[in-house]
């Protein structure tokens, strides 16, 4: 079962090997060993996934979106506006 909320998270995970990482890195030119992205309690968060965000008190549905590199705050893009995320940042995976 998956966690329902937690605070957001960026992690440095391995990426695994396989035939699409290959043509990646013959593509590019470089080696993928790494790469960076936010997670929700053990779950990794995706750009366009459909979260929940406690903001002034209510939780409030929107969007994750992330330009993938580390320096860049991820936003989320609500009815009400865009956030900017952060560590303090309190989500959840709609029921």
């Amino acid at each position: 079962m998956r966690p329902r909320e937690g605070r957001l998270e960026l992690r440095t995970e391995i990426i695994p090997r396989s035939r699409i990482a290959a043509l990646l890195e013959q593509l590019s030119g470089r080696k993928l060993t790494h790469a960076c992205r936010h997670f929700v309690g053990d779950l990794p968060i995706h750009c366009g996934d459909i979260l929940e965000l406690y903001h002034e008190g209510a939780w409030v549905a929107g969007r994750y979106e992330w330009t993938g590199k580390v320096g860049d705050a991820p936003t989320f893009n609500h009815a009400g506006g865009v956030v900017v995320l952060g560590n303090e940042s309190v989500l959840r995976w709609p029921t």
